[in-house]
């Protein structure tokens, strides 16, 4: 008769075993990167777009329209950089840029015309996405040298912040927005352009008009966000400057008003104010001039009138 042997194991060398697993286990998720308590994740590969082939950037070819001999724009819409802000990226974003339209809506999925990689564009939902990062760059022409250098944007959805170069420029707020560059831009050199946009309604809930005395309250919900008008890079002469312009004519009193908005004035004086009228072809058909008073102010409102 055989007897087969058999190996019994003590309670202290069970628990001694038991205590190797768990730091056996310990050292493969700390050589993972995985912190205890948390299942492993497989990481996702991150890195910029490939612009289609049937797209192109225009970046620093932009024409420049001279409006005067010392004013100039540029229209800065086109392709640009753009991811959403979400974990890591909510504070900075160096790769996984994808390119959207501007203007455009980062809710429509025509205007997002590549995306990048990165665990920030898994199942990308722009309904959920509340804020995002654009950026281009942007080169200020050598003739604008001495100049106010202005970005100007129609209309952002709803709110943004503006680094130029790593550094904060300025904020805009609904609908849109001008920003100063002077300080942070110069003649013949590019710059980095960046914007973080937030997309937020400060209202929960709306009224809906369901017909004659019925309303019904719904969630909030932004049809658009991102950049969605016009963006325009500014030049003006420093100092003294004329912000806005409107004319209103009143046909009973046969007169014409031309309010003239003034920023940065610093000196008490006379200003000499000449105005041209043209018609539907650009030809100058009336010409007058006024002499009118000015303060010291950032910014003021003055008044000419001409009988007609």
């Amino acid at each position: 008769m055989r007897v087969q042997p058999t190996l019994s194991l003590t309670r202290p060398v069970r628990l001694l075993l038991f205590l190797s697993a768990i730091i056996l286990m310990c050292t493969l998720l700390r050589a993972h990167g995985q912190p205890l308590g948390q299942e492993l994740t497989p990481e996702v590969p991150v890195g910029n777009a490939v612009l289609p082939g049937n797209q192109r950037l225009n970046w620093g070819q932009e024409p420049v329209n001279a409006v005067s001999t010392t004013r100039g724009q540029i229209s800065l819409n086109g392709l640009w950089r753009f991811v959403p802000a979400e974990g890591a990226t909510a504070k900075d974003r160096q790769v996984g840029w994808g390119y959207i339209r501007v203007p455009g809506n980062w809710k429509n999925n025509g205007d997002l015309v590549a995306r990048g990689q990165g665990r920030m564009w898994q199942n990308f939902n722009g309904d959920q996405l509340n804020q995002a990062w654009y950026e281009r760059p942007l080169k200020v022409p050598a003739d604008w040298q001495g100049r106010a250098i202005l970005l100007d944007f129609q209309r952002v959805s709803t709110d943004a912040e503006v680094f130029v170069n790593g550094k904060s420029a300025g904020q805009i707020r609904w609908p849109g927005d001008i920003v100063d560059l002077t300080p942070h831009v110069q003649a013949r050199q590019e710059a980095n352009l960046r914007l973080r946009v937030i997309a937020v309604d400060d209202r929960s809930q709306v009224e809906v008009y369901m017909g004659y005395l019925q309303t019904e309250m719904k969630p909030v919900t932004l049809d658009n966000k991102g950049i969605i008008g016009d963006v325009n890079l500014i030049s003006r002469p420093r100092g003294g400057h004329v912000r806005d312009a409107l004319l209103r004519p009143s046909t009973r009193q046969k007169l014409l008003n031309v309010d003239i908005e003034l920023g940065e004035v610093t000196q008490a004086g006379t200003v000499a104010l000449t105005a041209q009228m043209l018609d539907e072809t650009g030809k100058v058909e009336q010409t007058f001039s006024q002499n009118l008073p000015v303060q010291v102010a950032g910014m003021q409102k003055i008044t000419a009138r001409r009988q007609t």
